[in-house]
Protein backbone atom coordinates (compact mmCIF):
# COMPACT_ATOMS: atom_id res chain seq x y z
CA UNK A 1 0.00 0.00 0.00
CA UNK A 2 2.86 2.51 1.27
CA UNK A 3 4.80 1.50 -2.38
CA UNK A 4 1.08 2.38 -4.25
CA UNK A 5 0.90 5.81 -2.59
CA UNK A 6 4.27 6.33 -3.18
CA UNK A 7 3.75 6.09 -6.73
CA UNK A 8 0.83 7.75 -6.90
CA UNK A 9 2.34 11.08 -5.47
CA UNK A 10 5.09 10.92 -7.94
CA UNK A 11 2.53 10.84 -10.93
CA UNK A 12 0.49 13.88 -8.97
CA UNK A 13 3.66 15.99 -8.69
CA UNK A 14 4.98 15.09 -12.43
CA UNK A 15 1.23 16.26 -13.96
CA UNK A 16 1.47 19.28 -11.12
CA UNK A 17 4.74 20.34 -12.88
CA UNK A 18 3.83 19.81 -16.70
CA UNK A 19 0.48 21.78 -15.99
CA UNK A 20 2.93 24.90 -14.22
CA UNK A 21 5.27 24.42 -17.23
CA UNK A 22 2.25 24.52 -19.79
CA UNK A 23 0.81 27.59 -18.51
CA UNK A 24 3.86 29.39 -18.25
CA UNK A 25 5.01 28.95 -21.59
CA UNK A 26 1.67 29.70 -22.89
CA UNK A 27 1.74 33.16 -20.71
CA UNK A 28 5.26 33.81 -22.47
CA UNK A 29 4.21 33.14 -25.89
CA UNK A 30 0.82 35.86 -25.39
CA UNK A 31 3.44 38.55 -24.07
CA UNK A 32 5.83 37.35 -27.36
CA UNK A 33 3.01 37.71 -29.68
CA UNK A 34 1.48 41.03 -28.52
CA UNK A 35 5.03 43.03 -27.22
CA UNK A 36 4.83 45.41 -30.17
CA UNK A 37 1.44 46.74 -30.09
CA UNK A 38 0.67 45.80 -26.43
CA UNK A 39 3.44 46.21 -24.33
CA UNK A 40 1.41 47.01 -20.68
CA UNK A 41 -0.79 43.84 -21.57
CA UNK A 42 2.76 41.95 -22.28
CA UNK A 43 3.57 42.87 -18.84
CA UNK A 44 0.60 41.68 -17.82
CA UNK A 45 0.81 38.17 -19.03
CA UNK A 46 4.61 37.87 -18.01
CA UNK A 47 3.59 39.16 -14.50
CA UNK A 48 1.44 35.98 -14.34
CA UNK A 49 4.28 33.79 -14.59
CA UNK A 50 5.16 32.29 -10.95
CA UNK A 51 8.56 31.13 -10.47
CA UNK A 52 9.62 30.88 -13.93
CA UNK A 53 13.49 30.19 -13.08
CA UNK A 54 11.77 26.90 -11.81
CA UNK A 55 9.12 25.74 -14.36
CA UNK A 56 10.22 27.06 -17.78
CA UNK A 57 13.03 25.52 -19.63
CA UNK A 58 16.43 26.84 -19.64
CA UNK A 59 15.99 28.31 -23.53
CA UNK A 60 12.84 29.41 -22.73
CA UNK A 61 14.10 30.85 -19.71
CA UNK A 62 16.43 33.13 -21.35
CA UNK A 63 13.71 34.41 -23.65
CA UNK A 64 11.51 35.42 -20.77
CA UNK A 65 14.59 37.38 -19.34
CA UNK A 66 14.66 39.31 -22.79
CA UNK A 67 11.14 39.60 -23.32
CA UNK A 68 10.83 40.96 -19.57
CA UNK A 69 13.51 43.58 -20.06
CA UNK A 70 11.84 44.64 -23.50
CA UNK A 71 8.28 45.07 -22.02
CA UNK A 72 10.38 47.44 -19.59
CA UNK A 73 11.62 49.26 -22.12
CA UNK A 74 8.60 49.97 -24.49
CA UNK A 75 6.23 51.19 -21.03
CA UNK A 76 9.25 53.53 -20.52
CA UNK A 77 10.49 52.19 -17.80
CA UNK A 78 14.11 52.25 -16.24
CA UNK A 79 15.85 49.54 -17.26
CA UNK A 80 19.25 50.16 -16.10
CA UNK A 81 19.53 47.88 -13.18
CA UNK A 82 18.18 44.80 -15.37
CA UNK A 83 21.55 42.85 -15.37
CA UNK A 84 19.79 40.11 -16.30
CA UNK A 85 19.99 40.90 -20.06
CA UNK A 86 24.03 40.51 -19.80
CA UNK A 87 23.01 36.67 -19.34
CA UNK A 88 20.65 36.23 -21.98
CA UNK A 89 23.73 37.69 -24.21
CA UNK A 90 26.01 35.18 -23.14
CA UNK A 91 23.77 32.00 -23.27
CA UNK A 92 22.50 33.19 -26.75
CA UNK A 93 25.95 33.90 -28.40
CA UNK A 94 26.94 30.04 -26.88
CA UNK A 95 23.64 28.42 -28.68
CA UNK A 96 25.42 30.21 -31.89
CA UNK A 97 28.70 28.91 -31.07
CA UNK A 98 27.76 25.79 -31.16
CA UNK A 99 25.96 25.76 -34.55
CA UNK A 100 22.31 24.67 -32.75
CA UNK A 101 20.70 27.74 -33.28
CA UNK A 102 17.93 28.32 -34.62
CA UNK A 103 15.74 31.15 -36.43
CA UNK A 104 14.26 31.71 -33.01
CA UNK A 105 17.55 31.55 -31.22
CA UNK A 106 19.30 34.08 -33.29
CA UNK A 107 15.95 36.50 -32.96
CA UNK A 108 16.43 36.65 -29.20
CA UNK A 109 20.63 36.96 -29.70
CA UNK A 110 19.78 40.19 -31.62
CA UNK A 111 16.84 41.42 -29.27
CA UNK A 112 19.49 40.71 -25.98
CA UNK A 113 21.95 42.44 -28.09
CA UNK A 114 19.47 45.38 -28.17
CA UNK A 115 18.41 45.62 -25.24
CA UNK A 116 22.07 45.08 -23.48
CA UNK A 117 22.70 48.56 -25.82
CA UNK A 118 19.84 49.97 -24.31
CA UNK A 119 20.73 49.24 -20.64
CA UNK A 120 24.29 50.66 -21.34
CA UNK A 121 22.79 53.52 -22.90
CA UNK A 122 20.82 54.48 -20.03
CA UNK A 123 23.66 54.20 -17.94
CA UNK A 124 25.84 56.52 -19.65
CA UNK A 125 28.42 53.64 -20.92
CA UNK A 126 28.09 54.97 -24.65
CA UNK A 127 31.06 52.67 -25.73
CA UNK A 128 29.50 49.39 -24.68
CA UNK A 129 26.14 50.81 -25.76
CA UNK A 130 27.38 51.26 -29.43
CA UNK A 131 29.27 48.17 -29.66
CA UNK A 132 26.43 46.10 -28.82
CA UNK A 133 23.55 48.04 -30.77
CA UNK A 134 26.05 47.50 -33.62
CA UNK A 135 26.18 43.58 -32.94
CA UNK A 136 22.39 43.57 -33.04
CA UNK A 137 22.54 45.49 -36.45
CA UNK A 138 24.27 43.36 -37.89
CA UNK A 139 22.35 40.00 -36.39
CA UNK A 140 19.21 42.02 -38.03
CA UNK A 141 20.85 42.61 -41.16
CA UNK A 142 22.12 38.62 -41.01
CA UNK A 143 17.78 37.82 -41.21
CA UNK A 144 16.87 40.55 -43.45
CA UNK A 145 14.66 41.54 -40.62
CA UNK A 146 14.34 45.59 -42.34
CA UNK A 147 11.87 46.49 -39.20
CA UNK A 148 14.42 46.10 -36.72
CA UNK A 149 17.42 47.34 -38.52
CA UNK A 150 15.66 50.42 -39.14
CA UNK A 151 14.85 50.60 -35.27
CA UNK A 152 18.25 49.76 -34.39
CA UNK A 153 19.74 52.53 -36.58
CA UNK A 154 17.30 54.92 -34.90
CA UNK A 155 18.78 53.85 -31.72
CA UNK A 156 22.28 54.55 -32.65
CA UNK A 157 21.66 57.79 -34.25
CA UNK A 158 19.83 58.40 -30.79
CA UNK A 159 23.43 57.46 -28.80
CA UNK A 160 24.86 60.25 -31.09
CA UNK A 161 22.44 62.85 -30.14
CA UNK A 162 22.78 62.05 -26.80
CA UNK A 163 26.62 63.10 -27.46
CA UNK A 164 25.97 66.23 -28.95
CA UNK A 165 27.13 64.40 -31.92
CA UNK A 166 25.02 65.98 -34.83
CA UNK A 167 26.38 65.56 -37.97
CA UNK A 168 26.60 61.73 -36.70
CA UNK A 169 23.27 61.44 -35.92
CA UNK A 170 22.13 63.28 -39.54
CA UNK A 171 23.75 60.84 -41.57
CA UNK A 172 22.37 57.88 -39.55
CA UNK A 173 18.90 59.26 -39.62
CA UNK A 174 19.68 60.03 -43.41
CA UNK A 175 20.12 56.22 -43.42
CA UNK A 176 17.06 55.42 -41.68
CA UNK A 177 14.91 56.59 -44.70
CA UNK A 178 16.28 53.97 -46.95
CA UNK A 179 15.80 51.35 -43.87
CA UNK A 180 11.92 52.02 -43.70
CA UNK A 181 9.30 49.90 -45.05
CA UNK A 182 5.94 52.07 -44.00
CA UNK A 183 5.69 55.72 -44.72
CA UNK A 184 4.98 55.80 -40.76
CA UNK A 185 8.62 54.75 -40.40
CA UNK A 186 9.86 57.19 -43.14
CA UNK A 187 8.04 60.19 -41.54
CA UNK A 188 9.60 59.39 -38.40
CA UNK A 189 12.97 59.34 -40.23
CA UNK A 190 12.71 62.74 -41.66
CA UNK A 191 10.63 64.50 -38.83
CA UNK A 192 14.08 63.26 -36.71
CA UNK A 193 16.34 64.83 -39.76
CA UNK A 194 14.42 67.88 -39.55
CA UNK A 195 15.58 68.04 -35.90
CA UNK A 196 19.23 67.83 -36.58
CA UNK A 197 18.94 70.37 -38.91
CA UNK A 198 17.25 72.97 -36.72
CA UNK A 199 19.79 72.06 -34.12
CA UNK A 200 22.86 72.95 -36.73
CA UNK A 201 20.55 76.06 -37.79
CA UNK A 202 19.81 75.22 -41.41
CA UNK A 203 16.74 76.10 -41.60
CA UNK A 204 15.82 75.76 -45.17
CA UNK A 205 16.80 71.96 -44.87
CA UNK A 206 14.73 71.68 -41.54
CA UNK A 207 11.54 72.89 -43.68
CA UNK A 208 12.56 70.62 -46.43
CA UNK A 209 12.42 67.54 -44.65
CA UNK A 210 9.70 68.49 -42.17
CA UNK A 211 7.71 68.97 -45.22
CA UNK A 212 8.21 65.88 -46.64
CA UNK A 213 8.05 64.27 -43.11
CA UNK A 214 4.47 65.82 -42.51
CA UNK A 215 3.65 64.71 -46.63
CA UNK A 216 3.80 61.15 -45.89
CA UNK A 217 2.38 60.93 -42.67
CA UNK A 218 -0.77 62.38 -44.63
CA UNK A 219 -0.71 59.27 -46.25
CA UNK A 220 -1.00 56.67 -43.17
CA UNK A 221 -3.51 55.98 -40.80
CA UNK A 222 -1.89 56.56 -37.83
CA UNK A 223 -2.73 58.97 -35.88
CA UNK A 224 0.01 58.46 -33.17
CA UNK A 225 2.62 59.32 -36.15
CA UNK A 226 0.09 62.20 -37.58
CA UNK A 227 0.26 64.01 -34.50
CA UNK A 228 4.21 63.40 -33.68
CA UNK A 229 5.00 64.80 -37.03
CA UNK A 230 2.56 67.69 -37.06
CA UNK A 231 3.80 68.77 -32.85
CA UNK A 232 7.29 69.04 -34.75
CA UNK A 233 6.28 70.81 -37.51
CA UNK A 234 4.78 73.85 -34.63
CA UNK A 235 7.52 73.91 -33.12
CA UNK A 236 9.72 74.48 -36.04
CA UNK A 237 7.70 77.44 -37.38
CA UNK A 238 6.82 78.88 -34.34
CA UNK A 239 10.72 79.04 -33.88
CA UNK A 240 10.30 80.34 -37.64
CA UNK A 241 8.50 82.95 -36.35
CA UNK A 242 5.83 81.60 -39.05
CA UNK A 243 2.54 81.71 -36.82
CA UNK A 244 0.54 80.33 -39.01
CA UNK A 245 2.02 77.47 -40.30
CA UNK A 246 2.68 77.03 -36.88
CA UNK A 247 -1.09 77.35 -35.81
CA UNK A 248 -2.22 75.44 -38.22
CA UNK A 249 0.48 72.39 -37.28
CA UNK A 250 -0.79 72.93 -33.55
CA UNK A 251 -4.28 72.13 -34.21
CA UNK A 252 -4.04 69.52 -36.52
CA UNK A 253 -1.85 67.99 -33.59
CA UNK A 254 -4.52 67.73 -31.27
CA UNK A 255 -7.00 66.86 -33.47
CA UNK A 256 -5.03 63.94 -34.42
CA UNK A 257 -3.60 62.72 -30.61
CA UNK A 258 -5.59 59.39 -30.00
CA UNK A 259 -3.96 59.51 -26.00
CA UNK A 260 -4.62 63.08 -24.64
CA UNK A 261 -3.67 62.39 -20.85
CA UNK A 262 -2.72 65.38 -18.67
CA UNK A 263 0.28 65.68 -19.95
CA UNK A 264 -0.31 65.92 -23.45
CA UNK A 265 -3.00 68.80 -21.84
CA UNK A 266 -0.91 70.69 -20.53
CA UNK A 267 1.79 70.32 -23.24
CA UNK A 268 -0.74 71.49 -25.53
CA UNK A 269 -2.14 74.52 -23.36
CA UNK A 270 1.64 75.68 -22.92
CA UNK A 271 1.94 75.51 -26.70
CA UNK A 272 -1.15 77.27 -27.26
CA UNK A 273 -0.19 80.06 -24.60
CA UNK A 274 3.55 80.42 -26.23
CA UNK A 275 1.85 80.76 -29.95
CA UNK A 276 -0.63 83.68 -28.99
CA UNK A 277 2.28 85.09 -26.64
CA UNK A 278 4.14 85.65 -30.25
CA UNK A 279 1.63 86.70 -31.87
CA UNK A 280 0.13 89.33 -29.33
CA UNK A 281 -3.18 88.34 -29.07
CA UNK A 282 -3.35 88.44 -24.89
CA UNK A 283 -7.56 87.88 -24.89
CA UNK A 284 -6.57 84.00 -26.45
CA UNK A 285 -3.51 84.08 -24.41
CA UNK A 286 -5.70 84.71 -21.27
CA UNK A 287 -7.83 81.80 -21.61
CA UNK A 288 -4.47 79.40 -21.59
CA UNK A 289 -3.04 81.08 -18.63
CA UNK A 290 -6.10 80.36 -16.49
CA UNK A 291 -5.94 76.70 -17.75
CA UNK A 292 -1.95 76.64 -16.19
CA UNK A 293 -1.73 78.88 -13.72
CA UNK A 294 -3.47 76.40 -10.83
CA UNK A 295 -2.49 73.37 -12.69
CA UNK A 296 1.35 73.80 -12.40
CA UNK A 297 1.52 74.34 -9.31
CA UNK A 298 0.11 70.16 -8.23
CA UNK A 299 2.98 69.32 -11.23
CA UNK A 300 6.09 67.54 -10.05
CA UNK A 301 9.20 69.43 -10.51
CA UNK A 302 9.90 69.20 -14.37
CA UNK A 303 11.16 71.37 -17.11
CA UNK A 304 7.40 71.90 -18.29
CA UNK A 305 6.61 73.63 -15.40
CA UNK A 306 9.65 75.92 -15.92
CA UNK A 307 8.56 76.67 -19.28
CA UNK A 308 4.86 77.04 -17.49
CA UNK A 309 6.39 80.18 -15.28
CA UNK A 310 8.44 81.51 -18.00
CA UNK A 311 5.28 81.99 -20.09
CA UNK A 312 3.10 83.70 -17.59
CA UNK A 313 5.69 86.19 -16.36
CA UNK A 314 5.80 87.16 -19.89
CA UNK A 315 2.06 87.23 -20.22
CA UNK A 316 1.55 89.97 -16.87
CA UNK A 317 4.73 91.76 -18.30
CA UNK A 318 3.10 92.64 -21.91
CA UNK A 319 -0.44 93.44 -19.44
CA UNK A 320 1.75 95.33 -17.34
CA UNK A 321 1.18 93.44 -13.69
CA UNK A 322 4.57 93.46 -12.93
CA UNK A 323 4.33 91.90 -9.55
CA UNK A 324 2.82 88.75 -11.40
CA UNK A 325 6.34 88.59 -13.79
CA UNK A 326 7.97 89.39 -10.26
CA UNK A 327 6.55 85.76 -9.00
CA UNK A 328 6.82 83.98 -12.35
CA UNK A 329 10.55 84.74 -13.13
CA UNK A 330 11.37 84.09 -9.40
CA UNK A 331 9.50 80.54 -9.59
CA UNK A 332 11.10 79.94 -12.94
CA UNK A 333 14.74 80.63 -11.99
CA UNK A 334 13.65 78.63 -8.48
CA UNK A 335 12.75 75.79 -10.76
CA UNK A 336 15.94 75.79 -12.42
CA UNK A 337 17.83 75.68 -8.99
CA UNK A 338 15.63 72.51 -8.31
CA UNK A 339 16.23 70.97 -11.16
CA UNK A 340 19.83 71.18 -11.20
CA UNK A 341 19.90 70.47 -7.28
CA UNK A 342 17.78 67.36 -7.94
CA UNK A 343 20.59 65.91 -10.65
CA UNK A 344 23.11 66.99 -8.39
CA UNK A 345 21.35 65.08 -5.33
CA UNK A 346 20.93 62.03 -8.20
CA UNK A 347 24.55 61.53 -8.55
CA UNK A 348 26.07 61.94 -4.98
CA UNK A 349 22.34 59.07 -4.50
CA UNK A 350 24.44 56.48 -6.98
CA UNK A 351 27.72 56.98 -5.25
CA UNK A 352 26.32 56.61 -1.98
CA UNK A 353 24.71 53.21 -2.57
CA UNK A 354 28.19 52.24 -4.21
CA UNK A 355 30.07 53.42 -1.39
CA UNK A 356 27.70 51.44 0.94
CA UNK A 357 28.16 48.32 -0.81
CA UNK A 358 31.41 48.26 -0.48
CA UNK A 359 31.38 49.09 3.24
CA UNK A 360 28.75 46.01 3.25
CA UNK A 361 30.78 44.07 1.57
CA UNK A 362 34.67 44.73 4.11
CA UNK A 363 32.55 44.40 6.77
CA UNK A 364 31.50 40.64 5.73
CA UNK A 365 34.97 40.39 4.56
CA UNK A 366 36.13 41.31 7.84
CA UNK A 367 34.04 38.74 10.05
CA UNK A 368 34.35 36.13 7.82
CA UNK A 369 38.60 36.61 8.28
CA UNK A 370 38.13 36.68 12.28
CA UNK A 371 35.94 33.28 11.60
CA UNK A 372 38.83 31.56 9.40
CA UNK A 373 41.12 33.37 11.93
CA UNK A 374 39.55 31.28 14.91
CA UNK A 375 39.33 27.83 13.02
CA UNK A 376 43.17 28.56 12.56
CA UNK A 377 43.93 29.19 16.27
CA UNK A 378 41.85 26.27 17.48
CA UNK A 379 43.47 23.80 14.83
CA UNK A 380 47.25 25.20 15.99
CA UNK A 381 46.14 24.39 19.54
CA UNK A 382 44.61 20.68 18.62
CA UNK A 383 48.18 20.40 16.51
CA UNK A 384 49.71 21.66 19.31
CA UNK A 385 48.82 18.47 21.44
CA UNK A 386 50.31 16.33 18.63
CA UNK A 387 53.27 16.67 16.91
CA UNK A 388 55.34 20.46 17.62
CA UNK A 389 56.89 20.28 14.20
CA UNK A 390 53.35 20.35 12.51
CA UNK A 391 52.66 23.10 14.80
CA UNK A 392 55.84 25.06 13.49
CA UNK A 393 54.70 24.16 9.87
CA UNK A 394 50.80 25.64 10.80
CA UNK A 395 51.82 28.04 11.91
CA UNK A 396 54.57 29.63 9.55
CA UNK A 397 51.41 29.02 6.67
CA UNK A 398 49.07 31.07 9.29
CA UNK A 399 51.31 33.62 9.09
CA UNK A 400 51.88 34.11 5.53
CA UNK A 401 48.11 34.26 5.36
CA UNK A 402 47.08 36.73 7.44
CA UNK A 403 50.28 38.10 6.05
CA UNK A 404 48.32 38.01 2.18
CA UNK A 405 45.17 38.89 3.74
CA UNK A 406 46.91 42.15 4.71
CA UNK A 407 48.60 42.61 1.53
CA UNK A 408 44.95 42.33 -0.06
CA UNK A 409 43.62 44.57 2.55
CA UNK A 410 45.98 47.08 1.42
CA UNK A 411 45.24 46.71 -2.25
CA UNK A 412 41.84 46.63 -1.93
CA UNK A 413 42.05 50.12 0.53
CA UNK A 414 44.11 51.34 -2.55
CA UNK A 415 41.64 50.34 -4.95
CA UNK A 416 38.87 51.94 -2.87
CA UNK A 417 40.72 55.25 -2.69
CA UNK A 418 41.29 55.32 -6.70
CA UNK A 419 38.10 54.13 -7.16
CA UNK A 420 36.69 56.91 -4.91
CA UNK A 421 38.93 59.26 -6.70
CA UNK A 422 37.57 58.62 -9.94
CA UNK A 423 34.27 58.74 -8.55
CA UNK A 424 34.87 62.37 -7.23
CA UNK A 425 36.20 63.76 -10.33
CA UNK A 426 33.27 62.27 -11.98
CA UNK A 427 30.60 64.20 -9.91
CA UNK A 428 33.39 67.28 -10.76
CA UNK A 429 32.92 67.03 -14.23
CA UNK A 430 29.19 66.18 -14.25
CA UNK A 431 28.99 69.80 -11.62
CA UNK A 432 30.47 71.88 -13.80
CA UNK A 433 28.53 70.91 -16.56
CA UNK A 434 25.59 71.18 -14.79
CA UNK A 435 26.65 75.07 -14.09
CA UNK A 436 27.92 75.53 -18.18
CA UNK A 437 24.04 74.38 -18.67
CA UNK A 438 22.34 76.89 -16.54
CA UNK A 439 24.27 79.49 -18.14
CA UNK A 440 22.75 78.24 -21.31
CA UNK A 441 19.32 78.21 -19.86
CA UNK A 442 20.41 82.32 -18.77
CA UNK A 443 21.05 82.87 -22.16
CA UNK A 444 17.49 81.94 -23.28
CA UNK A 445 16.11 83.14 -20.55
CA UNK A 446 17.66 86.41 -21.48
CA UNK A 447 16.81 86.51 -25.16
CA UNK A 448 13.02 85.93 -24.17
CA UNK A 449 12.53 88.37 -21.36
CA UNK A 450 14.84 90.96 -22.06
CA UNK A 451 15.76 90.65 -18.57
CA UNK A 452 18.95 90.67 -17.09
CA UNK A 453 18.17 89.95 -13.74
CA UNK A 454 17.17 85.75 -14.22
CA UNK A 455 20.57 85.81 -15.90
CA UNK A 456 22.33 87.44 -12.86
CA UNK A 457 20.42 84.97 -10.58
CA UNK A 458 21.72 82.00 -12.51
CA UNK A 459 25.22 82.97 -12.71
CA UNK A 460 25.19 83.71 -9.06
CA UNK A 461 23.89 80.43 -8.15
CA UNK A 462 26.09 78.55 -10.91
CA UNK A 463 29.05 80.68 -9.87
CA UNK A 464 28.82 82.30 -6.42
CA UNK A 465 29.23 85.49 -8.39
CA UNK A 466 27.27 86.74 -11.63
CA UNK A 467 30.09 88.67 -12.59
CA UNK A 468 32.09 85.94 -13.46
CA UNK A 469 32.53 84.23 -16.59
CA UNK A 470 32.36 80.42 -17.17
CA UNK A 471 36.54 80.23 -17.81
CA UNK A 472 36.61 81.77 -14.27
CA UNK A 473 34.76 79.88 -12.45
CA UNK A 474 36.06 76.47 -14.28
CA UNK A 475 39.94 77.85 -12.72
CA UNK A 476 38.27 77.74 -9.39
CA UNK A 477 37.73 74.60 -9.46
CA UNK A 478 40.55 72.91 -10.97
CA UNK A 479 42.37 74.86 -8.67
CA UNK A 480 40.64 73.71 -5.52
CA UNK A 481 41.51 69.73 -6.52
CA UNK A 482 45.12 71.07 -8.45
CA UNK A 483 46.58 73.84 -5.73
CA UNK A 484 48.73 76.63 -8.17
CA UNK A 485 48.23 74.23 -11.66
CA UNK A 486 47.13 77.58 -13.30
CA UNK A 487 50.95 79.05 -12.07
CA UNK A 488 52.38 75.09 -13.04
CA UNK A 489 51.49 75.26 -16.02
CA UNK A 490 52.41 78.95 -17.38
CA UNK A 491 56.13 79.05 -15.60
CA UNK A 492 56.72 75.31 -17.13
CA UNK A 493 55.32 76.10 -20.65
CA UNK A 494 55.87 79.84 -21.54
CA UNK A 495 55.97 79.24 -24.81
CA UNK A 496 51.92 79.23 -25.02
CA UNK A 497 49.68 82.14 -25.96
CA UNK A 498 46.84 82.93 -24.02
CA UNK A 499 44.64 81.02 -25.57
CA UNK A 500 46.30 77.75 -25.92
CA UNK A 501 47.13 78.12 -21.78
CA UNK A 502 43.36 78.53 -20.91
CA UNK A 503 42.78 75.31 -23.47
CA UNK A 504 45.82 73.16 -21.58
CA UNK A 505 44.26 74.45 -18.36
CA UNK A 506 40.98 73.19 -19.26
CA UNK A 507 42.19 70.02 -20.63
CA UNK A 508 43.88 69.07 -16.97
CA UNK A 509 40.04 68.04 -16.44
CA UNK A 510 38.47 65.40 -18.88
CA UNK A 511 36.36 68.01 -20.62
CA UNK A 512 34.86 67.61 -24.16
CA UNK A 513 35.76 69.45 -27.39
CA UNK A 514 32.62 71.37 -27.40
CA UNK A 515 32.80 71.78 -23.22
CA UNK A 516 36.01 73.60 -24.07
CA UNK A 517 34.63 75.66 -26.72
CA UNK A 518 31.45 77.10 -24.89
CA UNK A 519 33.94 77.51 -21.45
CA UNK A 520 36.14 80.06 -23.51
CA UNK A 521 33.62 81.24 -26.56
CA UNK A 522 35.41 79.97 -29.43
CA UNK A 523 34.55 77.26 -32.32
CA UNK A 524 35.13 73.34 -32.17
CA UNK A 525 37.15 73.27 -34.77
CA UNK A 526 39.76 75.86 -33.60
CA UNK A 527 40.15 74.08 -30.07
CA UNK A 528 40.95 71.28 -31.73
CA UNK A 529 43.71 73.23 -33.88
CA UNK A 530 44.91 74.68 -30.47
CA UNK A 531 44.66 71.21 -28.81
CA UNK A 532 47.47 69.99 -31.85
CA UNK A 533 49.09 73.12 -31.40
CA UNK A 534 49.81 72.66 -27.97
CA UNK A 535 51.36 69.02 -27.92
CA UNK A 536 53.36 69.90 -30.73
CA UNK A 537 54.87 72.62 -28.20
CA UNK A 538 55.43 70.10 -25.50
CA UNK A 539 56.75 67.62 -28.04
CA UNK A 540 54.27 65.10 -27.03
CA UNK A 541 55.01 62.75 -29.57
CA UNK A 542 53.03 59.98 -28.08
CA UNK A 543 49.75 60.00 -29.51
CA UNK A 544 47.83 58.00 -27.04
CA UNK A 545 49.25 60.09 -24.54
CA UNK A 546 46.75 63.13 -23.88
CA UNK A 547 47.46 66.45 -22.42
CA UNK A 548 46.22 65.72 -19.02
CA UNK A 549 48.31 62.86 -18.41
CA UNK A 550 51.46 64.60 -19.95
CA UNK A 551 51.00 67.96 -17.61
CA UNK A 552 49.68 65.84 -14.50
CA UNK A 553 52.71 63.87 -14.34
CA UNK A 554 54.51 66.86 -14.37
CA UNK A 555 52.74 68.58 -11.77
CA UNK A 556 52.80 65.68 -9.96
CA UNK A 557 56.88 65.47 -9.98
CA UNK A 558 57.23 69.08 -8.98
CA UNK A 559 55.51 68.41 -5.79
CA UNK A 560 57.97 65.27 -4.55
Amino acid sequence: MKRALCILSFFILLLSCSSHYNEAVFFLNKAQSIIETSPDSATMYLDSILMPEKFLKKDKYMEYLVTNVQAKYKNYDVIKDDTNIFITKSYFDKKVQKSIANSQSLKYQMYAYLYSGCVYDEREEYENAMRDYNTAFTLAEKMQDSLYMHRINNYIAELFVNQTYWNEALMIYKKSVSLANSYADKANSLDNIARMYYIINNDDSCKFYINQAVDLAEQTNDNKTLSSVYQSAYVFYKEFKEIGLAGKYLNLSVMCNPNIDSYWDNLYNLNFLSLFLEEGDLDSARIYVNKLRNEFETMEICHMQTSICDDLADYYHKINIYDSTLYYQKKATYLVQEIYKQSIDNNIYEIQKRYDYELQKNIYQTKLNKRLLLIICILIVLLLVSVISFIIIANSKRKEKTLSNHLKNLNSQKDDLEKSKQEIMVLFNNNLKERIDIIRKANIFEIKNKDNKIVNDIKKYAYGDSNKTAFEASVDVIESSYSNISTFIKDTYPDLNETEYKVCLLSVVPFTTDDIAIIIGLGSDYIRKTRSSIRKKMRINDKKSTISEYVLERYYSSLI
